[in-house]
């Protein structure tokens, strides 16, 4: 998921499901219902709060019966001073339990004057996952979310680059993204971000490839190959896979250097998708490769050698 786009829900309140508005699949919009809790304790909160306001008006109208009665020079400054002492704190109070309601219930997201607590959606997106189950106890310290929401059409793709690519992937590059399920279909993408540090077990850094999911087709958790694309003013040589041959960690091709003489000639890989490699360093524009038999040439050069 595009985590800029993703929100993860949970419960702010322990409570029991008493109705769920959202299936697996579904699209929501920002601030649509997903599931109905009953929740004591928000309905504790909201009967604090009631009774809180209550006390502090109260102390109001007492305060300026106090006051009047001074200015007449009726009561003492003392008790003056007093009602309005007990008002300041009736109305600390009051914002007390306001400021724990709204931690409980954050955005008013519960019926007024009840405890039913309604989870929403804070984005629009496509409900990704579900954890809820009608009359299932939850709890605010759940591992996993009620809910996840994302916007599908923004998809990230991670990249383990290896230490020799890193020159090549860089914060901006365009990408060609490709997945098994549509081997005719390639899909935009650009590098956004670059990990600044190196997986010790893995000796890959990881990248961050933004895709344009527009149409939906492209699913989280699939496998991916991402092909670096050169810059508009970088043009390197494209040759069949078939050209290539593998030797341990390092790719050769046979180039003819004149009718019917070839010679073995180690290539480093700019990128290399399904059908084509793009050549680095090694191969030359114009430059004729052998894309069919290079296996037999190998052979047959392996044993001339012995």
């Amino acid at each position: 998921y595009d985590e800029n786009a993703t929100a993860r829900l949970f419960a702010p309140v322990a409570g029991r499901a008493v109705e769920i508005r959202a299936n697996l699949g579904d699209s929501v919009k920002a601030g649509d219902v997903l599931a109905v809790l009953d929740a004591p304790e928000l309905g504790t909160a909201a009967a604090d709060l009631a009774k809180a306001r209550a006390d502090a008006q109260f102390k109001k109208a007492a305060l300026d019966r106090v006051k009047s009665l001074f200015a007449a020079e009726v009561v003492p400054r003392r008790e003056f001073e007093a009602a309005q002492a007990d008002w300041q704190q009736a109305q600390a109070e009051a914002e007390r339990a306001r400021l724990r309601l709204a931690n409980l219930a954050p955005g008013g997201a519960s019926e007024a004057g009840s405890q039913r607590y309604l989870l929403r959606a804070p984005l629009a997106g496509v409900v990704a996952a579900r954890n809820i189950n009608p009359a299932m106890e939850v709890r605010p310290d759940a591992t996993e979310p009620l809910f996840v929401v994302t916007d599908m059409r923004r998809l990230s793709v991670l990249v383990d680059v290896p230490e020799r690519d890193l020159p090549v992937v860089t914060v901006g590059k365009a990408t060609r993204v490709e997945v098994s399920a549509y081997p005719e279909r390639s899909f935009e993408g650009k590098v956004i971000r670059v990990a600044p540090t190196l997986d010790p077990q893995t000796r890959r850094v990881q990248a961050r490839v933004t895709v344009d999911n527009h149409d939906n087709l492209l699913k989280p958790e699939m496998y991916a190959r991402v092909a670096i694309l050169a810059d508009a003013k970088e043009e390197v040589p494209r040759v069949p896979i078939g050209a290539l041959l593998v030797e341990g960690v390092k790719n050769y091709v046979f180039v003819e250097r004149d009718t019917g003489v070839f010679e073995k000639r180690e290539v480093t890989l700019a990128s290399q998708t399904r059908n084509h490699a793009y050549v680095w360093t090694g191969l030359k524009a114009g430059e004729k490769v052998v894309s069919v038999g290079a296996l037999l040439l190998s052979a047959e050069l392996a044993s001339s050698s012995r």
